[in-house]
């Protein structure tokens, strides 16, 4: 039985990594291998905006009340900060020395960043919480990397499947 059709197609070049949706704005936010950012109205589906990078981007976050999207490319030491107020696209380098960002998670609400690193070949991996205005450090620890999201409204976050941490 054939008995549905897409409303309309959020067209990139190149597979989709990525989808966000927005309440707020009334956004649909997708990222894709094709290098772009675009921004989609949600009641007609027609293209709003579209950012290109260097890069495929993997992951979104959306900070609708900066009017923001952050996003990250694949084995990156930083990330994309996109303000739509101003269309201005910022690098924010969030790792520097050995070893690459295997997984981030943005926490708007209390403004931290959490993070895990790989060193390919060896070498110290590990778990970090960064401020997200300062991009300090709050916390850390050298362990196995992994993948990180914020739970319970950012007052812990998973790592992997298995380990929750304050």
């Amino acid at each position: 039985q054939d008995n549905m059709s897409a409303l309309f197609t959020l067209q990139h070049n190149n597979f989709v990594n990525d989808l966000l949706v927005d309440n707020v704005k009334n956004y649909y936010l997708t990222a894709s291998n094709d290098k772009t950012i675009k921004i989609w109205n949600r009641d007609n589906g027609n293209l709003i905006s579209a950012k290109s990078f260097d890069r495929p981007i993997v992951k979104l976050w959306f900070d609708s009340k900066k009017d923001t999207v952050y996003s990250i490319g694949q084995y990156s030491k930083f990330f994309y900060k996109w303000n739509l107020t101003t269309d201005v696209v910022e690098k924010v380098i969030l790792l520097d020395g050995p070893g690459v960002i295997f997984s981030v998670d943005f926490d708007f609400n209390n403004r931290q960043i959490v993070m895990s690193r790989v060193q390919f070949g060896g070498g110290r991996k590990g778990l970090f919480i960064k401020d997200l205005d300062t991009l300090e450090t709050v916390a850390g620890k050298y362990t196995r990397g992994g993948k990180v999201k914020f739970i319970d409204k950012g007052k812990h976050f998973l790592r992997g499947l298995t380990e929750v941490y304050d």
